[in-house]
Protein backbone atom coordinates (compact mmCIF):
# COMPACT_ATOMS: atom_id res chain seq x y z
CA UNK A 1 0.00 0.00 0.00
CA UNK A 2 0.95 3.72 -1.07
CA UNK A 3 0.82 7.08 -0.04
CA UNK A 4 -0.56 10.00 -0.88
CA UNK A 5 1.99 10.04 -3.50
CA UNK A 6 0.93 6.50 -5.18
CA UNK A 7 0.60 7.09 -9.08
CA UNK A 8 -3.12 5.64 -8.92
CA UNK A 9 -3.86 8.94 -6.85
CA UNK A 10 -2.47 10.41 -9.48
CA UNK A 11 -4.53 9.17 -11.63
CA UNK A 12 -7.57 9.86 -9.31
CA UNK A 13 -6.79 13.53 -8.80
CA UNK A 14 -6.00 13.71 -12.65
CA UNK A 15 -10.37 12.69 -13.11
CA UNK A 16 -10.72 14.54 -10.49
CA UNK A 17 -9.42 17.59 -12.08
CA UNK A 18 -11.67 17.21 -14.85
CA UNK A 19 -14.64 17.07 -12.91
CA UNK A 20 -14.08 20.10 -11.18
CA UNK A 21 -13.19 22.02 -13.65
CA UNK A 22 -16.17 21.24 -16.20
CA UNK A 23 -17.94 23.17 -12.74
CA UNK A 24 -16.54 26.25 -14.70
CA UNK A 25 -19.31 28.83 -16.20
CA UNK A 26 -17.81 28.63 -20.09
CA UNK A 27 -19.37 31.97 -21.22
CA UNK A 28 -16.86 33.95 -18.76
CA UNK A 29 -13.86 32.21 -20.46
CA UNK A 30 -12.05 32.77 -23.76
CA UNK A 31 -12.42 30.30 -26.42
CA UNK A 32 -9.00 27.93 -26.36
CA UNK A 33 -8.25 26.50 -29.84
CA UNK A 34 -6.33 22.82 -30.35
CA UNK A 35 -4.90 22.18 -34.01
CA UNK A 36 -2.57 20.03 -36.09
CA UNK A 37 -2.34 17.16 -38.48
CA UNK A 38 -2.68 13.50 -38.83
CA UNK A 39 -0.11 11.78 -41.26
CA UNK A 40 1.15 8.44 -41.74
CA UNK A 41 4.58 8.03 -43.34
CA UNK A 42 2.63 8.22 -46.55
CA UNK A 43 1.03 11.78 -45.94
CA UNK A 44 -1.93 13.15 -44.35
CA UNK A 45 -4.85 11.53 -44.01
CA UNK A 46 -8.60 12.70 -44.37
CA UNK A 47 -11.47 11.84 -42.55
CA UNK A 48 -9.82 10.58 -39.26
CA UNK A 49 -11.85 11.40 -35.87
CA UNK A 50 -10.03 13.27 -33.73
CA UNK A 51 -10.93 13.69 -30.08
CA UNK A 52 -10.25 15.43 -27.17
CA UNK A 53 -11.69 14.20 -23.88
CA UNK A 54 -11.63 16.34 -20.41
CA UNK A 55 -13.91 18.66 -18.82
CA UNK A 56 -16.15 18.68 -21.91
CA UNK A 57 -15.83 16.24 -24.88
CA UNK A 58 -14.84 17.54 -28.27
CA UNK A 59 -14.09 16.18 -31.74
CA UNK A 60 -13.62 17.23 -35.48
CA UNK A 61 -12.86 15.16 -38.84
CA UNK A 62 -9.25 15.69 -40.63
CA UNK A 63 -9.73 17.69 -44.09
CA UNK A 64 -7.76 16.67 -47.31
CA UNK A 65 -4.46 18.06 -46.00
CA UNK A 66 -5.31 16.14 -42.56
CA UNK A 67 -5.76 18.93 -40.57
CA UNK A 68 -8.01 18.96 -37.72
CA UNK A 69 -9.17 22.24 -35.47
CA UNK A 70 -10.71 21.15 -32.04
CA UNK A 71 -12.36 24.49 -30.38
CA UNK A 72 -13.98 25.03 -26.42
CA UNK A 73 -14.87 27.23 -23.89
CA UNK A 74 -13.79 25.05 -20.26
CA UNK A 75 -9.93 24.82 -19.48
CA UNK A 76 -8.22 21.81 -18.22
CA UNK A 77 -6.89 18.44 -18.95
CA UNK A 78 -7.52 16.73 -21.98
CA UNK A 79 -6.75 13.86 -23.70
CA UNK A 80 -6.43 14.28 -27.44
CA UNK A 81 -7.01 10.90 -29.41
CA UNK A 82 -7.40 9.95 -33.22
CA UNK A 83 -9.94 6.81 -33.89
CA UNK A 84 -8.35 3.61 -35.95
CA UNK A 85 -8.11 3.91 -38.86
CA UNK A 86 -7.25 1.59 -42.07
CA UNK A 87 -4.07 -0.83 -40.96
CA UNK A 88 -2.60 1.73 -38.92
CA UNK A 89 -2.52 1.87 -34.69
CA UNK A 90 -4.00 4.09 -32.66
CA UNK A 91 -1.05 6.05 -31.12
CA UNK A 92 -1.15 6.76 -27.29
CA UNK A 93 -3.34 9.73 -26.16
CA UNK A 94 -1.83 13.37 -26.06
CA UNK A 95 -2.11 14.93 -23.01
CA UNK A 96 -2.54 18.52 -23.00
CA UNK A 97 -2.90 21.18 -20.18
CA UNK A 98 -5.60 23.52 -21.69
CA UNK A 99 -5.73 27.22 -20.33
CA UNK A 100 -8.37 30.05 -21.30
CA UNK A 101 -7.16 31.84 -24.90
CA UNK A 102 -4.88 28.75 -25.54
CA UNK A 103 -3.50 28.31 -29.05
CA UNK A 104 -2.28 24.73 -29.27
CA UNK A 105 -0.45 22.63 -32.21
CA UNK A 106 -0.35 18.93 -31.53
CA UNK A 107 0.59 16.62 -34.94
CA UNK A 108 -0.78 13.38 -34.31
CA UNK A 109 0.88 10.72 -36.56
CA UNK A 110 -0.33 7.38 -37.05
CA UNK A 111 1.92 4.18 -36.92
CA UNK A 112 1.85 1.49 -39.20
CA UNK A 113 0.53 -1.05 -37.11
CA UNK A 114 2.10 -4.73 -36.21
CA UNK A 115 0.79 -7.68 -36.36
CA UNK A 116 0.95 -11.40 -34.60
CA UNK A 117 -0.58 -14.42 -36.59
CA UNK A 118 -0.07 -18.06 -35.77
CA UNK A 119 -1.89 -21.27 -34.88
CA UNK A 120 -4.05 -22.75 -32.28
CA UNK A 121 -3.41 -26.16 -31.93
CA UNK A 122 -3.73 -29.30 -29.48
CA UNK A 123 -1.77 -31.71 -28.24
CA UNK A 124 -1.64 -33.35 -31.19
CA UNK A 125 -0.49 -30.83 -33.61
CA UNK A 126 -4.36 -30.50 -34.49
CA UNK A 127 -6.28 -26.90 -35.41
CA UNK A 128 -8.64 -25.84 -32.86
CA UNK A 129 -11.11 -23.09 -34.27
CA UNK A 130 -13.45 -20.49 -32.86
CA UNK A 131 -11.11 -19.99 -30.09
CA UNK A 132 -10.83 -15.89 -29.78
CA UNK A 133 -7.07 -15.29 -29.35
CA UNK A 134 -6.09 -11.92 -27.64
CA UNK A 135 -3.12 -9.58 -27.04
CA UNK A 136 -2.36 -7.56 -24.27
CA UNK A 137 0.11 -4.90 -23.61
CA UNK A 138 1.66 -5.48 -20.65
CA UNK A 139 3.34 -3.08 -17.90
CA UNK A 140 4.45 -3.38 -13.91
CA UNK A 141 2.58 -1.15 -11.67
CA UNK A 142 3.87 -0.93 -7.72
CA UNK A 143 5.45 -4.54 -8.82
CA UNK A 144 2.43 -5.86 -9.93
CA UNK A 145 1.73 -7.05 -13.89
CA UNK A 146 -0.64 -4.92 -15.21
CA UNK A 147 -2.67 -6.00 -18.54
CA UNK A 148 -4.34 -3.85 -21.14
CA UNK A 149 -5.81 -6.12 -24.45
CA UNK A 150 -4.75 -4.29 -27.65
CA UNK A 151 -6.86 -6.75 -29.87
CA UNK A 152 -7.93 -9.63 -30.83
CA UNK A 153 -9.03 -12.59 -33.59
CA UNK A 154 -11.40 -15.65 -33.69
CA UNK A 155 -9.19 -18.79 -34.99
CA UNK A 156 -10.52 -20.20 -38.61
CA UNK A 157 -10.94 -23.80 -39.04
CA UNK A 158 -7.32 -24.23 -39.60
CA UNK A 159 -6.52 -22.62 -36.20
CA UNK A 160 -5.13 -19.69 -38.15
CA UNK A 161 -5.14 -15.87 -36.64
CA UNK A 162 -3.89 -12.98 -37.37
CA UNK A 163 -4.23 -9.29 -34.64
CA UNK A 164 -3.52 -6.07 -36.27
CA UNK A 165 -3.67 -2.57 -35.26
CA UNK A 166 -1.38 -3.14 -32.95
CA UNK A 167 0.82 -0.30 -31.37
CA UNK A 168 4.00 -0.84 -30.77
CA UNK A 169 5.31 -2.37 -27.43
CA UNK A 170 5.26 -5.88 -25.21
CA UNK A 171 2.55 -7.76 -25.41
CA UNK A 172 1.49 -11.71 -24.72
CA UNK A 173 -0.67 -13.60 -26.30
CA UNK A 174 -3.55 -15.88 -25.20
CA UNK A 175 -6.33 -18.06 -26.21
CA UNK A 176 -9.76 -18.18 -24.46
CA UNK A 177 -13.13 -19.29 -24.56
CA UNK A 178 -16.78 -18.00 -24.03
CA UNK A 179 -17.43 -19.24 -20.93
CA UNK A 180 -18.94 -22.22 -18.72
CA UNK A 181 -23.13 -22.14 -17.91
CA UNK A 182 -23.56 -21.39 -14.15
CA UNK A 183 -26.70 -23.09 -13.07
CA UNK A 184 -28.77 -24.27 -10.71
CA UNK A 185 -27.02 -27.92 -9.10
CA UNK A 186 -28.31 -30.64 -10.74
CA UNK A 187 -26.03 -33.54 -10.09
CA UNK A 188 -23.73 -35.19 -7.73
CA UNK A 189 -19.70 -34.77 -8.26
CA UNK A 190 -19.61 -38.33 -9.22
CA UNK A 191 -22.01 -37.66 -12.37
CA UNK A 192 -19.30 -35.18 -14.08
CA UNK A 193 -16.50 -36.22 -15.95
CA UNK A 194 -14.59 -34.61 -18.25
CA UNK A 195 -11.60 -33.13 -20.33
CA UNK A 196 -11.51 -29.73 -21.49
CA UNK A 197 -9.19 -27.23 -22.64
CA UNK A 198 -8.22 -24.74 -20.24
CA UNK A 199 -10.12 -21.27 -20.23
CA UNK A 200 -7.06 -19.32 -20.95
CA UNK A 201 -4.00 -20.53 -22.13
CA UNK A 202 -0.89 -18.07 -22.87
CA UNK A 203 1.81 -18.43 -25.77
CA UNK A 204 3.35 -20.98 -26.13
CA UNK A 205 0.96 -23.24 -23.75
CA UNK A 206 1.75 -21.98 -20.15
CA UNK A 207 -1.78 -21.04 -17.50
CA UNK A 208 0.08 -18.21 -15.80
CA UNK A 209 0.27 -14.64 -17.45
CA UNK A 210 4.11 -14.19 -15.26
CA UNK A 211 4.62 -17.26 -17.34
CA UNK A 212 4.21 -16.08 -20.77
CA UNK A 213 6.81 -15.39 -23.58
CA UNK A 214 7.14 -11.52 -23.94
CA UNK A 215 6.48 -10.42 -27.56
CA UNK A 216 8.53 -7.17 -28.13
CA UNK A 217 7.11 -5.42 -30.98
CA UNK A 218 7.95 -2.48 -33.94
CA UNK A 219 5.90 -0.25 -35.84
CA UNK A 220 4.77 -2.42 -38.53
CA UNK A 221 6.25 -5.32 -37.59
CA UNK A 222 4.30 -8.37 -38.03
CA UNK A 223 5.66 -11.83 -35.97
CA UNK A 224 4.73 -14.83 -37.13
CA UNK A 225 4.71 -18.59 -35.98
CA UNK A 226 3.22 -17.87 -32.79
CA UNK A 227 1.38 -21.22 -32.00
CA UNK A 228 -0.26 -21.50 -29.16
CA UNK A 229 -0.40 -25.32 -28.30
CA UNK A 230 -3.70 -26.54 -25.81
CA UNK A 231 -3.78 -29.39 -23.92
CA UNK A 232 -6.61 -30.93 -22.34
CA UNK A 233 -7.26 -31.22 -18.31
CA UNK A 234 -9.34 -33.14 -16.26
CA UNK A 235 -12.85 -30.83 -15.56
CA UNK A 236 -13.90 -30.45 -11.80
CA UNK A 237 -17.25 -28.90 -10.68
CA UNK A 238 -17.38 -25.84 -8.31
CA UNK A 239 -20.09 -25.74 -5.74
CA UNK A 240 -22.11 -23.25 -4.01
CA UNK A 241 -25.20 -22.00 -2.27
CA UNK A 242 -26.35 -18.60 -2.20
CA UNK A 243 -27.41 -18.01 1.52
CA UNK A 244 -30.59 -16.56 2.76
CA UNK A 245 -28.92 -13.33 3.72
CA UNK A 246 -29.13 -12.60 -0.11
CA UNK A 247 -32.86 -12.73 0.07
CA UNK A 248 -33.10 -8.98 0.09
CA UNK A 249 -31.90 -8.27 -2.72
CA UNK A 250 -34.06 -6.78 -5.88
CA UNK A 251 -31.50 -7.46 -8.25
CA UNK A 252 -29.05 -10.53 -7.23
CA UNK A 253 -26.13 -12.02 -9.88
CA UNK A 254 -23.26 -14.73 -9.27
CA UNK A 255 -20.48 -15.18 -11.30
CA UNK A 256 -17.17 -17.38 -11.07
CA UNK A 257 -13.73 -15.93 -12.91
CA UNK A 258 -10.18 -17.31 -12.67
CA UNK A 259 -7.48 -15.30 -10.35
CA UNK A 260 -5.24 -14.00 -12.35
CA UNK A 261 -3.61 -10.37 -13.00
CA UNK A 262 -5.71 -9.74 -16.15
CA UNK A 263 -9.16 -8.61 -15.39
CA UNK A 264 -12.54 -9.47 -17.06
CA UNK A 265 -11.88 -13.02 -18.16
CA UNK A 266 -15.20 -14.56 -16.38
CA UNK A 267 -15.98 -18.52 -16.36
CA UNK A 268 -19.37 -17.99 -15.78
CA UNK A 269 -22.20 -15.45 -14.69
CA UNK A 270 -25.84 -15.65 -14.03
CA UNK A 271 -28.39 -14.29 -12.61
CA UNK A 272 -29.61 -16.40 -9.15
CA UNK A 273 -31.61 -16.71 -6.23
CA UNK A 274 -31.21 -18.04 -2.62
CA UNK A 275 -29.89 -21.54 -3.58
CA UNK A 276 -27.41 -24.14 -4.89
CA UNK A 277 -25.26 -23.87 -7.87
CA UNK A 278 -22.54 -25.36 -10.24
CA UNK A 279 -20.18 -24.74 -12.37
CA UNK A 280 -18.80 -27.93 -13.57
CA UNK A 281 -15.82 -27.49 -16.21
CA UNK A 282 -13.02 -26.21 -14.41
CA UNK A 283 -9.50 -27.06 -14.33
CA UNK A 284 -7.05 -26.91 -11.97
CA UNK A 285 -6.20 -23.28 -10.74
CA UNK A 286 -7.52 -20.21 -8.37
CA UNK A 287 -11.22 -19.21 -8.75
CA UNK A 288 -12.76 -15.62 -7.52
CA UNK A 289 -16.87 -16.25 -6.64
CA UNK A 290 -19.01 -13.02 -6.40
CA UNK A 291 -22.39 -12.71 -4.73
CA UNK A 292 -24.23 -9.74 -5.55
CA UNK A 293 -27.05 -8.14 -4.51
CA UNK A 294 -28.37 -4.26 -5.89
CA UNK A 295 -31.12 -2.56 -4.08
CA UNK A 296 -33.82 -1.20 -5.90
CA UNK A 297 -33.59 2.52 -6.75
CA UNK A 298 -31.44 4.88 -9.54
CA UNK A 299 -28.35 4.98 -7.94
CA UNK A 300 -26.45 1.91 -7.53
CA UNK A 301 -26.49 0.45 -4.14
CA UNK A 302 -25.01 -2.65 -2.92
CA UNK A 303 -27.06 -4.26 -0.39
CA UNK A 304 -24.92 -7.63 -0.21
CA UNK A 305 -21.83 -8.76 -1.68
CA UNK A 306 -19.39 -11.57 -1.41
CA UNK A 307 -16.09 -12.93 -2.93
CA UNK A 308 -14.82 -16.68 -1.97
CA UNK A 309 -11.43 -17.57 -3.56
CA UNK A 310 -11.37 -21.19 -3.78
CA UNK A 311 -8.84 -23.97 -5.02
CA UNK A 312 -9.84 -26.57 -7.80
CA UNK A 313 -7.24 -29.76 -7.83
CA UNK A 314 -8.00 -33.20 -8.39
CA UNK A 315 -10.99 -32.90 -6.22
CA UNK A 316 -14.91 -31.00 -6.73
CA UNK A 317 -14.85 -28.19 -4.83
CA UNK A 318 -17.76 -27.26 -2.38
CA UNK A 319 -17.37 -23.21 -1.35
CA UNK A 320 -20.20 -24.08 0.81
CA UNK A 321 -23.11 -21.32 1.92
CA UNK A 322 -22.05 -17.81 1.27
CA UNK A 323 -23.33 -15.04 2.81
CA UNK A 324 -22.73 -11.39 2.56
CA UNK A 325 -19.80 -10.39 3.88
CA UNK A 326 -20.16 -8.19 7.13
CA UNK A 327 -19.49 -4.71 7.34
CA UNK A 328 -17.41 -2.35 9.50
CA UNK A 329 -17.18 0.87 10.91
CA UNK A 330 -13.42 1.85 11.24
CA UNK A 331 -12.63 4.42 13.53
CA UNK A 332 -9.41 6.66 13.21
CA UNK A 333 -7.69 9.84 14.14
CA UNK A 334 -5.39 11.99 12.65
CA UNK A 335 -2.07 13.66 14.28
CA UNK A 336 0.83 15.72 13.29
CA UNK A 337 3.88 14.44 14.09
CA UNK A 338 5.81 16.52 16.67
CA UNK A 339 3.25 19.15 17.16
CA UNK A 340 3.25 21.55 20.19
CA UNK A 341 0.08 21.82 22.22
CA UNK A 342 -1.08 24.87 20.66
CA UNK A 343 -0.47 23.24 16.96
CA UNK A 344 -4.47 22.78 15.56
CA UNK A 345 -5.24 20.62 13.13
CA UNK A 346 -5.57 21.87 8.97
CA UNK A 347 -8.86 21.78 7.96
CA UNK A 348 -9.74 20.12 4.31
CA UNK A 349 -8.58 16.67 5.14
CA UNK A 350 -9.96 13.84 3.74
CA UNK A 351 -9.44 9.83 3.72
CA UNK A 352 -9.96 7.85 1.26
CA UNK A 353 -10.01 3.53 0.92
CA UNK A 354 -9.64 1.50 -2.31
CA UNK A 355 -9.76 -2.52 -2.21
CA UNK A 356 -7.01 -4.68 -3.07
CA UNK A 357 -9.24 -7.45 -4.54
CA UNK A 358 -12.87 -6.65 -3.89
CA UNK A 359 -14.62 -4.93 -7.29
CA UNK A 360 -13.49 -0.91 -6.44
CA UNK A 361 -17.44 -0.59 -7.03
CA UNK A 362 -18.68 -2.42 -4.57
CA UNK A 363 -15.97 -1.15 -1.85
CA UNK A 364 -15.27 2.10 -2.70
CA UNK A 365 -16.62 4.30 -0.10
CA UNK A 366 -16.60 8.34 -0.34
CA UNK A 367 -14.31 9.94 1.36
CA UNK A 368 -14.31 10.54 4.90
CA UNK A 369 -13.82 14.23 6.42
CA UNK A 370 -11.72 14.76 9.19
CA UNK A 371 -13.24 16.44 12.32
CA UNK A 372 -11.21 19.62 13.88
CA UNK A 373 -9.77 17.39 16.99
CA UNK A 374 -8.37 14.67 14.06
CA UNK A 375 -11.14 12.29 14.47
CA UNK A 376 -12.56 10.51 11.25
CA UNK A 377 -14.98 7.58 10.58
CA UNK A 378 -15.10 5.21 7.81
CA UNK A 379 -19.16 3.38 7.53
CA UNK A 380 -20.07 0.43 6.44
CA UNK A 381 -17.17 -0.85 5.02
CA UNK A 382 -17.28 -4.28 3.49
CA UNK A 383 -14.85 -7.45 5.17
CA UNK A 384 -11.74 -7.46 2.70
CA UNK A 385 -8.16 -6.04 2.13
CA UNK A 386 -8.10 -2.25 1.67
CA UNK A 387 -5.30 0.59 0.94
CA UNK A 388 -5.86 4.00 2.48
CA UNK A 389 -4.63 7.22 0.92
CA UNK A 390 -4.70 10.94 2.75
CA UNK A 391 -5.47 14.48 0.81
CA UNK A 392 -3.37 16.62 2.97
CA UNK A 393 -3.21 20.37 2.62
CA UNK A 394 -0.33 22.19 1.72
CA UNK A 395 3.10 21.74 3.25
CA UNK A 396 1.93 18.36 4.84
CA UNK A 397 2.37 14.73 3.81
CA UNK A 398 1.82 11.30 5.47
CA UNK A 399 3.90 10.24 7.38
CA UNK A 400 2.86 7.46 8.43
CA UNK A 401 -0.23 4.97 8.91
CA UNK A 402 -0.89 2.66 11.87
CA UNK A 403 -3.37 -0.33 12.56
CA UNK A 404 -2.88 -1.73 16.19
CA UNK A 405 0.66 -0.97 16.54
CA UNK A 406 1.16 -2.60 13.17
CA UNK A 407 2.56 -0.29 10.34
CA UNK A 408 0.35 -0.52 7.31
CA UNK A 409 1.38 2.61 5.39
CA UNK A 410 3.23 -0.05 2.76
CA UNK A 411 0.36 -2.84 2.76
CA UNK A 412 -3.33 -2.89 2.93
CA UNK A 413 -5.31 -2.72 5.95
CA UNK A 414 -8.26 -5.27 6.97
CA UNK A 415 -11.34 -3.56 8.66
CA UNK A 416 -11.61 -6.02 11.13
CA UNK A 417 -8.38 -5.20 12.51
CA UNK A 418 -9.01 -2.23 14.49
CA UNK A 419 -8.81 1.49 14.21
CA UNK A 420 -6.44 3.60 12.66
CA UNK A 421 -4.20 6.65 13.63
CA UNK A 422 -2.38 8.48 10.92
CA UNK A 423 0.24 11.17 11.23
CA UNK A 424 1.41 13.68 9.31
CA UNK A 425 4.40 15.55 9.05
CA UNK A 426 4.49 19.31 8.64
CA UNK A 427 7.93 20.16 7.41
CA UNK A 428 7.12 19.22 3.70
CA UNK A 429 9.36 20.68 1.10
CA UNK A 430 8.31 22.20 -2.38
CA UNK A 431 9.90 21.92 -5.93
CA UNK A 432 9.21 23.95 -8.61
CA UNK A 433 10.89 24.39 -12.19
CA UNK A 434 10.85 24.80 -15.87
CA UNK A 435 11.05 21.49 -18.54
CA UNK A 436 13.03 22.76 -21.67
CA UNK A 437 14.81 21.40 -24.27
CA UNK A 438 18.42 21.42 -26.03
CA UNK A 439 17.55 25.23 -26.98
CA UNK A 440 15.95 26.19 -24.34
CA UNK A 441 12.33 26.25 -25.68
CA UNK A 442 10.18 25.44 -23.20
CA UNK A 443 8.35 21.72 -23.61
CA UNK A 444 4.63 21.65 -22.32
CA UNK A 445 3.08 18.74 -21.71
CA UNK A 446 5.34 16.56 -20.41
CA UNK A 447 5.37 14.21 -17.27
CA UNK A 448 7.51 15.01 -14.53
CA UNK A 449 8.24 12.66 -12.05
CA UNK A 450 9.85 13.40 -8.67
CA UNK A 451 10.72 9.39 -7.40
CA UNK A 452 12.12 9.19 -4.06
CA UNK A 453 15.62 7.12 -3.58
CA UNK A 454 14.23 4.92 -0.56
CA UNK A 455 10.91 2.49 -1.72
CA UNK A 456 7.44 3.90 -1.88
CA UNK A 457 6.95 7.33 -2.60
CA UNK A 458 6.58 8.88 -5.90
CA UNK A 459 4.86 12.09 -7.83
CA UNK A 460 3.83 12.81 -11.01
CA UNK A 461 2.90 16.05 -12.69
CA UNK A 462 2.64 17.78 -16.19
CA UNK A 463 4.29 20.73 -16.73
CA UNK A 464 2.24 23.27 -17.78
CA UNK A 465 2.30 25.50 -21.19
CA UNK A 466 5.02 28.06 -20.13
CA UNK A 467 7.18 24.77 -19.49
CA UNK A 468 6.27 25.08 -15.46
CA UNK A 469 5.72 22.27 -12.59
CA UNK A 470 5.18 22.11 -9.04
CA UNK A 471 5.56 20.12 -6.00
CA UNK A 472 4.63 20.06 -2.71
CA UNK A 473 3.81 18.22 0.53
CA UNK A 474 7.18 16.52 0.07
CA UNK A 475 8.62 14.49 2.53
CA UNK A 476 12.49 15.47 3.29
CA UNK A 477 14.67 13.05 1.84
CA UNK A 478 16.96 12.00 -1.06
CA UNK A 479 15.09 12.36 -4.68
CA UNK A 480 15.47 12.00 -8.41
CA UNK A 481 14.01 14.91 -10.47
CA UNK A 482 13.26 13.62 -14.30
CA UNK A 483 10.72 14.36 -17.07
CA UNK A 484 9.67 12.55 -20.14
CA UNK A 485 8.00 14.31 -22.89
CA UNK A 486 5.30 13.01 -24.94
CA UNK A 487 4.06 11.00 -22.34
CA UNK A 488 0.16 9.58 -21.36
CA UNK A 489 -1.03 9.20 -18.16
CA UNK A 490 -0.86 4.69 -18.28
CA UNK A 491 2.67 5.27 -19.13
CA UNK A 492 3.94 7.22 -15.78
CA UNK A 493 2.46 4.49 -13.82
CA UNK A 494 4.50 1.66 -15.60
CA UNK A 495 7.82 0.49 -12.72
CA UNK A 496 10.45 0.12 -15.78
CA UNK A 497 9.50 3.34 -17.18
CA UNK A 498 9.75 5.39 -13.97
CA UNK A 499 13.02 3.35 -12.95
CA UNK A 500 14.32 4.53 -16.08
CA UNK A 501 13.49 7.75 -16.50
CA UNK A 502 14.35 8.75 -13.23
CA UNK A 503 17.85 6.78 -13.50
CA UNK A 504 18.99 9.86 -16.10
CA UNK A 505 17.49 12.28 -14.14
CA UNK A 506 18.69 14.97 -11.13
CA UNK A 507 19.90 13.88 -7.54
CA UNK A 508 17.50 16.01 -5.13
CA UNK A 509 18.04 16.46 -1.49
CA UNK A 510 15.20 18.44 0.29
CA UNK A 511 15.28 19.48 4.04
CA UNK A 512 12.83 20.35 6.23
CA UNK A 513 10.15 22.92 4.48
CA UNK A 514 12.91 23.63 1.61
CA UNK A 515 11.76 25.27 -1.41
CA UNK A 516 13.80 24.50 -4.62
CA UNK A 517 13.74 25.69 -7.92
CA UNK A 518 15.21 23.20 -10.44
CA UNK A 519 15.19 23.43 -14.43
CA UNK A 520 14.88 20.13 -16.36
CA UNK A 521 16.33 19.97 -19.90
CA UNK A 522 15.10 17.46 -22.36
CA UNK A 523 15.65 15.95 -25.78
CA UNK A 524 11.86 16.72 -27.39
CA UNK A 525 11.00 13.90 -29.31
CA UNK A 526 8.06 14.95 -31.38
Amino acid sequence: MKRTTHPGWARLTFMASLLATSLAPAQSQPEWEVTGTVTTESGPVRDARVIARGPVYRSAVTNGQGVYVLKGTIPGQYLVSVQKKDDYAVPPPRALSVVAGARLKADIRLPKGAVISGRLLDSNRQPVRNFLVRAWSRSSVDGRLRFQEQGGDFTNDLGDFRIRHLPAGEFIVAATFGGIPLKKRSQSPEAYSAEVFPPVTFYPGVRAPEEAVVLELRSGEERMGIDIVLRKETARCIYFTVGKGFAGGHHLGAGIQERLAIEGLHLGEAKVVPGDYELCGAVPGEYRIRITSLAAGQRLNVSGHQMEIVSVGKQHVDAGVLEPLPRHDVQGVVTIEDAGRDQALPTGIQVSIFPQELQAVLATLPPARVASDGAFVLSGMLAGEYEVRVSAPPGYYVAGVDQNGQDVSERGFYPANGNLRISLGADGATVTGQVVGADQEVISDAVVFLVSKSPGTRQVAYSSQDGSFRFQNIRPGKYSLAAMPDAVPSSFVDDATVARVAAQGMDVELGPRESRSLDIKIQKSR
